[in-house]
């Protein structure tokens, strides 16, 4: 005798039920404008810190460059007041070691140096981001890993500026923000290019690297010109 049929259960009026739709994408802090800016801004700095490789792939690769801009400016601006007021003080403290080579015009003319050198400090960082923009994605270019338009470049290299707080440590701190600045460049082109680290490497590190041979060769056919002028 074959088994009953269990019962079904009665027919269900309407569409069936839509599968849940993605969560999007976690956005970088400093871009979300509903975001307290100072929460957002420790937030960022944090995320480059502890996990850079997640921060870029969170930053948007196009769109509004006003809050990439700012977070270059203000990071970058972090750095020259510290690495300005070390040389001031460090200054100071090596004129009693040499009271003879004090020259008070000469101090006066550093110190107008140091606080331009803070006031004008926006100006200056825009300045150099935007040669090394053109700098390095045109060796994106030339190496083949340039995958996107100029403004992704200068989002990651305003993302870079991070280690700029490193700034904040005396005498090694500077050292210590370009070593890490060059590692966030390579990973965030990498990422942001879809990109080889290797290309990125490159793209980075090729011109630096003929900027201290341009220098060594300009400071040895200086010292070739002068020895002929010597005899």
């Amino acid at each position: 005798m074959a088994a009953p049929t269990p019962p079904q259960p009665p027919p269900v009026d309407g569409p069936p039920p839509q599968p849940p739709s993605p969560t999007p994408p976690a956005t970088l802090p400093w871009e979300d404008p509903s975001r307290p800016i100072v929460e957002a801004l420790f937030e960022t700095i944090k995320l480059f810190v502890m996990s850079p490789t997640e921060a870029f792939h969170r930053m948007a690769p196009s769109g509004s460059l006003a809050r990439p801009v700012v977070y270059l400016i203000v990071l970058g601006w972090i750095g020259v007041i510290f690495s300005q007021v070390y040389s001031i003080a460090f200054g100071g403290i090596q004129l009693p070691f040499a009271e003879d080579m004090y020259d008070p015009a000469a101090m006066g003319v550093s110190l107008g140096f140091n606080i331009g050198a803070i006031v004008l400090a926006p100006i200056i960082i825009l300045f150099f981001a935007g040669i090394q923009l053109l700098v390095i994605h045109l060796m994106l270019l030339i190496v083949g890993g340039a995958t996107r338009d100029l403004s992704a470049t200068l989002r990651v290299i305003c993302y870079a500026a991070t280690p700029q707080l490193l700034s904040i440590i005396p005498l090694c701190g500077g050292f210590a923000a370009l070593v890490w600045a060059i590692v966030l460049l390579v990973i965030g082109l990498s990422v942001v290019h879809s990109t080889t680290h290797a290309k990125a490497l490159i793209a980075v590190l090729l011109p630096i690297v003929l900027c201290c041979l341009a220098c060594v060769g300009v400071g040895v056919l200086g010292g070739v010109f002068a020895a002929l002028a010597a005899q």
